[in-house]
Formats: C-alpha cells, structure tokens, sequence
C-alpha cells in the first residue's frame, strides 16, 4: 500500500510543482499524514525553485508549495 501511495504522492508534489512554476503562486494541498507529507517534501524538496512547508495542526496539517525566495 505505500509503495503505491508513495507515487500517488509523488504525481501530486510534481504536480503542484508545476503549478508553483507556471503560475508562481502558492499552492495548498490536501490535508495528509506525516508519512504522506514525508512523502510530498522529499520530492518537492529536491527540485531547484520550489520549496515546501506544513501548516496547520493534525489531523488537518498541510503542505503548501511556493516559488523558492
């Protein structure tokens, strides 16, 4: 099962990646676990001109992607 929700999470983070890229706006994602969000900051994390960060408190907490400053 997480190795399947994993891709799952990884299309969404570089989905909302090129969102943040295209229209370089902030995007919110849906509320998730630790390890989903685990997940999402790796992969956002290691694309240039992009960053990542939760908010928000359990069980809603988030991540938002935003250009890089």
């Amino acid at each position: 099962y997480r190795a399947t929700r994993r891709k799952e999470l990884t299309a969404v983070a570089r989905n909302a990646v090129e969102k943040v890229k295209e229209h370089g706006e902030t995007v919110r994602l849906e509320p998730m676990s630790a390890f989903e969000r685990k997940c999402v900051h790796d992969v956002v994390n290691a694309i240039a001109g992009v960053e990542s960060e939760s908010e928000g408190v359990e069980p809603n907490r988030r991540i938002i992607v935003r250009p890089a400053e």
